[in-house]
């Protein structure tokens, strides 16, 4: 096959073409037909051949490449982004908590305040209750949809484009929510943890279609905060303080069923 470049009518097209993955056509001796190239390496090749042979000038194939390139580069960002999410949840993994969190901590500790917008954050930790019941009631499968629905539900809760959302683990789920100014109270951040946990639990059900029923499905929060000018914790500090406060949450819980259930009984 040889190498012709694009009709002068078509090179208006030239930016689209390499949208779509080609920009030069080979060209069939036999049958005189145009096949479009659709591999980026010879899309580079045909690029450089067209140079070489004064077919575009100079600064005509670096704009060309430039233009491969980005969309090489947009492929490459959506392959990242893929990988950063989990198959089952539609939310980020474990693995990139980590690193946000050290990014969120080296900022309020290392970078000053008129150079940065972070005024601190809160973890919030979350788990699906009596989750290892459920998957015996109503089998793995289910569970896992479950797990699905619930990481739905979680992502419609944290509406800012800076929340961050991970599955943590089996039915575990971590929330972080920054804030960039100072006056943000402890009573203020109590509210939004409120309503979190209301919009999360509020009417969430997983249909079970063999016993022609839904069931229900709460959660158990707990969250700590971490401020900018504040003791440094640790990641492990931070997990285990969002912990602590989800099992004084679960006690608290437990406790307010128990009255309710002792109201109903005396009524």
């Amino acid at each position: 096959m040889t190498i012709e470049k694009l009709p002068k009518n078509k090179e208006r097209k030239i930016e689209k073409g390499l949208e779509e993955g080609f920009l030069f056509h080979s060209v069939d001796p036999k049958t005189g037909k145009h096949i479009p190239c659709n591999e980026k390496n010879t899309t580079l090749a045909m690029l450089e051949y067209a140079r070489e042979h004064s077919h575009i000038t100079e600064e005509r194939f670096f704009q060309l490449s430039a233009v491969l390139a980005n969309r090489d580069a947009r492929s490459l960002e959506k392959i990242a982004q893929d990988s950063s999410k989990d198959a089952l949840t539609g939310v980020l993994r474990r693995d990139f908590l980590e690193p946000q969190l050290n990014d969120w901590i080296k900022e309020l500790t290392e970078v000053k305040m008129d150079e940065s917008n972070l005024a601190g954050f809160m973890f919030i930790i979350l788990d699906v209750d009596n989750f290892k019941q459920f998957n015996e009631d109503y089998g793995h499968i289910t569970g896992d949809a479950a797990l699905s629905v619930l990481g739905a539900r979680i992502k419609q809760s944290s509406k800012r484009k800076d929340d961050k959302l991970y599955r943590y683990g089996g039915d575990e789920f971590a929330l972080m929510f920054p804030f960039h100014s100072s006056n943000v109270s402890d009573e203020i951040l109590e509210v939004v943890f409120k309503r979190v946990q209301q919009e999360i639990n509020d009417k969430l059900f997983i249909r079970i279609e063999d016993k022609n029923k839904q069931v229900p499905i709460t959660v158990a929060m707990g969250y700590t905060v971490i401020r900018r000018g504040e003791k440094v914790k640790t990641i492990k500090e931070i997990i285990d303080a969002a912990d602590k406060n989800q099992a004084k949450q679960k006690i608290a819980d437990v406790k307010k069923k128990r009255m309710d259930k002792a109201q109903k009984a005396l009524m």
